[in-house]
């Protein structure tokens, strides 16, 4: 949300506008924090630590990289191809974070990254909570159901509150 221009994020803009951000959010390698730019970042940190590296690890990052390297079809299909883009993502950044913790040992490196990844999602799921909670109150459901799910949340929350979806 921070990565938008604040242009973008006004009333103002159109769908199609919203739409060419974000999709260049995802694919322009060139722009700075933007996902393919990161996975751009992470590729050239992966290589100069190749040899502190597990080969599965390697394969990984280098797999990720690969999928971003042509990742910038053209319309009509840039929707969806961004979308099975950030899903087989998302594996591999899973696979990835697998092998990190399953792979270190559990020394004071490790609790620097374990702690690391804990503030990390704290912050950004306090920037969403806060992007996600402007809505009005006609659309609060489905801004609430998609937060629970950008947050992989839904089953927690659905076993504690068998009610419908409330902000609260």
């Amino acid at each position: 949300m921070r990565y938008l221009p604040e242009t973008v994020l006004a009333d103002f803009t159109t769908p199609a506008e919203l739409e060419k951000e974000v999709l260049a959010l995802i694919h322009d390698t060139k722009r700075p924090g933007g996902i393919g730019w990161m996975v751009d970042q992470l590729r050239r940190l992966a290589r100069l630590m190749r040899e502190r590296m597990s080969a599965d690890t390697w394969r990984v990052l280098y797999g990720l990289s690969l999928r971003f390297q042509d990742a910038d079809p053209e319309s009509p299909f840039r929707g969806t191809h961004a979308l099975e883009l950030l899903a087989e993502s998302t594996l591999s950044l899973a696979a990835f974070s697998g092998l990190a913790m399953e792979s270190m040992t559990r020394g004071a490196g490790w609790r620097f990254l374990d702690t690391g990844r804990r503030v990390e999602r704290a912050l950004q799921m306090t920037q969403l909570l806060q992007f996600g909670l402007r809505f009005r109150a006609d659309d609060e459901g489905a801004c609430v159901e998609s937060l629970l799910e950008i947050d992989d949340s839904s089953i927690t929350y659905r076993s504690r509150y068998l009610a419908s979806l409330q902000t609260d």
